[in-house]
């Protein structure tokens, strides 16, 4: 049943491919969401002296946040499998002055290259998980942790996470084309039972499952307005085929920041973000 139920997710995640490895974006993502990722990072039950993996550590917006929550006296390794962001967020690293307290591991995160209970906080993105390998990933999660050490995941599909406020006409067709087009569950109560299900058939004891909200209005800063003029603009184009031609010109319309129908210049602009981290232990 798992297993069914993350191979059903493929869509979700093929179709955020461009974006998901897209590194202004997604820094523009992070500075747009900056005060909610710190609160994130900051209640995770992380102690000075921990020694945390980061899986994937990606850009290593993360491992740098974690390293300090651990130190003095912990580290954070970050897993990643491609070299060039390596690189990056090692020069990252030394920059902030934490590059002692941060170790980086070239590998996959469906086949971690450490020993059993290595480590007593493991953090991972589920964006960045194939769902083809997300059992195989928790399972190795799993083997990884010590006993009683904690696994926090966050839940982050930036079509979910992004909830918009649409004109009333077009609220309905989009949100259907959504489901439609792969981008967002049908149900999403049913897609964060299966998650925890997926901890718990992986030997994991799921002890919270928090959401994090926060609404935006206008004005937005700079980083907001390059993060949704992107979203907005991969939208539309997922959105396309679903949508009968009229709901589509309208919503080309609000996507184009330069217009002055752009949903950005709107008084009327309301926006939710709802990210969720999922915290278990061994």
């Amino acid at each position: 049943m798992v297993k069914d139920s993350y191979d059903s997710a493929v869509a979700i995640y093929m179709t955020q491919e461009k974006i998901r490895f897209d590194p202004p974006f997604l820094a523009h993502y992070q500075q747009a969401h900056l005060d909610t990722l710190h609160e994130i990072i900051g209640e995770l039950p992380l102690f000075p002296g921990d020694r945390v993996l980061d899986a994937t550590c990606a850009d290593g917006f993360y491992s740098l946040a974690l390293a300090k929550r651990v130190v003095p006296g912990g580290s954070v390794v970050g897993l990643e499998h491609d070299s060039d962001e390596l690189a990056q967020v090692r020069a990252m690293a030394n920059n902030s002055g934490l590059g002692k307290a941060i170790a980086l591991k070239h590998g996959e995160v469906n086949a971690l290259p450490f020993d059993a209970n290595s480590f007593d906080f493991v953090w991972a993105v589920q964006q960045r998980i194939e769902p083809f390998q997300f059992e195989d990933v928790l399972q190795q999660i799993q083997r990884v942790v010590r006993p009683r050490g904690y696994v926090a995941m966050l839940y982050q599909n930036l079509f979910a996470t992004t909830q918009i406020t649409w004109p009333a006409e077009l609220k309905q067709p989009i949100h259907q084309a959504m489901i439609e087009a792969g981008l967002v569950p049908q149900d999403p109560g049913e897609y964060d039972l299966e998650l925890a299900q997926a901890f718990t058939h992986a030997g994991l004891i799921v002890t919270s499952n928090t959401p994090y909200v926060s609404v935006r209005r206008l004005p937005l800063n700079n980083d907001e307005r390059n993060y949704l003029s992107s979203y907005l603009s991969q939208l539309s184009h997922y959105l396309q085929p679903w949508l009968a031609p009229e709901y589509f010109a309208q919503l080309s319309q609000l996507c184009e920041p330069d217009s002055a129908d752009s949903l950005l210049n709107r008084v009327d602009f309301q926006l939710t973000y709802r990210d969720q981290v999922i915290l278990a232990h061994k």
